[in-house]
């Protein structure tokens, strides 16, 4: 603070890399998913609504991060997300997920 001021550390502050963030909230998010998974599987009907809000906020994340003029690879890989996660609210909200849950 005292050889440059508050101008001299703000210049010496570094924003964290993009792809650490976007790696690390991608893995948090699987593993979100594979937790609520095995509840689901067990029969647990509130697990099915926790992977319907996991998976509208994965599609949230997702068009966040092309809307941010992320690079090309993490473009094409949240628009994979995108498709997945609609594809669980698909399956999710299925008939026979339904009859699932009755069964168990």
């Amino acid at each position: 603070m005292r050889e440059g001021g508050i101008e001299a550390v703000e210049t010496t502050l570094s924003v964290p890399g993009f792809v650490p963030v976007v790696v690390t909230s991608f893995v948090v998010l699987l593993m979100l998913l594979g937790v609520m998974a095995v509840f689901f599987r067990e029969g647990f009907t509130w697990a099915r609504v926790c992977l319907g809000v996991i998976a509208v906020f994965g599609i949230f994340l997702a068009v966040l991060s092309i809307a941010s003029g992320i690079p090309t690879l993490f473009t094409v890989l949240s628009g994979v997300m995108i498709v997945l996660c609609v594809l669980l609210l698909v399956f999710l909200l299925h008939p026979s997920t339904t009859r699932y849950f009755r069964e168990v």
